[in-house]
């Protein structure tokens, strides 16, 4: 099939097979003009090499079984139908993506397949991603109201290796292959609420390498446990948090 598509056809298809949904708009950031989209969306509609989700503006193109086996990027089995919390995740993941390409040179999320292949399991809002010095990212996305303490717990954490990728038994964190945390939330009071957390584990950090005891430490910031000193002190010292704006305004 793919020597009766054009080469733009091609190009659409490659991207929805890294990113498996995105809206028009983000399909023009990433090098196809906007017309050209609109005149190829109807024609693979069509051939069922995409969907289109169109009872939202913007629209979410998906990529079908079918496409995704034009481009040997197959999804996974079975999967017929997806919510639309998870295709909005994945539009604010690309909007992140883009975001991030203007100061960091050449940066891309990573599949969760290769963080499996690492000996990680990724998490709700949790996304690895790489830039063009190889320097490896962990990238939390807030678009649903996380409690701040969870940057901290995702650093930290220890994964659950997916035997079928990773042969090793030994737990791994974030924090063994990353060497950035970056947060982007979609809400300004969450930017805030996780500013002041960083804000809040960098002054920990501070205390502990100050030689402060620890009950004091403790105490100093009501924390209920010695050892949150040690998850909260291990964050990077160039955390940034970021705002994204919300895709849709669903009210």
């Amino acid at each position: 099939m793919s020597a009766t598509l054009k080469a733009r056809e091609m190009t659409l298809l490659d991207i929805l097979g890294r990113v498996m949904y995105a809206t028009p708009r983000q399909l023009e950031q990433w090098g196809l003009p906007q017309s050209a989209i609109s005149r190829m969306l109807p024609r693979l509609t069509t051939m069922g090499l995409v969907s289109v989700v169109d009872d939202t503006r913007p629209n979410v193109v998906a990529l079908t079984h079918k496409g995704g086996a034009v481009v040997n990027r197959p999804l996974p089995s079975g999967k017929s139908y997806t919510s639309w919390p998870v295709m909005a995740h994945r539009c604010c993941r690309n909007a992140v993506e883009l975001e991030l390409r203007k100061t960091i040179p050449r940066f891309t999320f990573f599949s969760r397949k290769y963080a499996f292949a690492s000996g990680l399991n990724p998490s709700r809002g949790e996304h690895g991603g790489s830039d063009a010095d190889g320097n490896l990212y962990l990238v939390l996305i807030d678009d649903y109201l996380m409690e701040p303490r969870r940057i901290a717990h995702c650093w930290t954490r220890p994964h659950a290796p997916n035997p079928r990728y990773y042969s090793e038994t030994a737990s791994r964190h974030w924090q063994d292959l990353a060497q950035h945390l970056i947060v982007f939330a979609t809400d300004q009071h969450q930017v805030a609420r996780h500013q002041a957390f960083i804000e809040k584990c960098q002054a920990i950090k501070q205390l502990v390498a100050a030689g402060v005891a620890r009950s004091t430490i403790r105490h100093t910031h009501g924390l209920n446990t010695v050892a949150t000193i040690d998850t909260y002190a291990s964050l990077p010292d160039d955390v940034a948090v970021h705002y994204t704006p919300p895709l849709w305004d669903i009210r």
